[in-house]
């Protein structure tokens, strides 16, 4: 079952990129990341969902809206930040 998961979501990676690069949609953009993140691509998840929200009241409903507001934090909790300083 993992390996069926597994290659369902990389289909629904590679077909939504596909479908984005013809379409443009914030909706498709937002599909692909949370595909990205049941792969555990979250770099990649972080940075796709970010222009629908931009363009939320263009195609977003507000259901399809809470569930991108969740993933994204989800995303977000496996992310961090790190800043490195020094003397050159």
């Amino acid at each position: 079952m993992g390996r069926f998961v597994l290659f369902v979501s990389i289909v629904v990676v590679v077909w939504s990129h596909v479908a984005f690069a013809e379409t443009k949609a914030p909706g498709t953009q937002a599909q692909i990341a949370l595909a990205e993140q049941a792969l555990g691509l979250w770099v990649e998840a972080e940075y796709d969902p970010l222009p629908a929200f931009d363009q939320r009241g263009k195609t977003l409903d507000q259901k399809n809206l809470a569930s991108l507001t969740t993933g994204l934090r989800v995303i977000q909790s496996h992310l961090g930040t790190l800043e490195l300083w020094g003397n050159a």
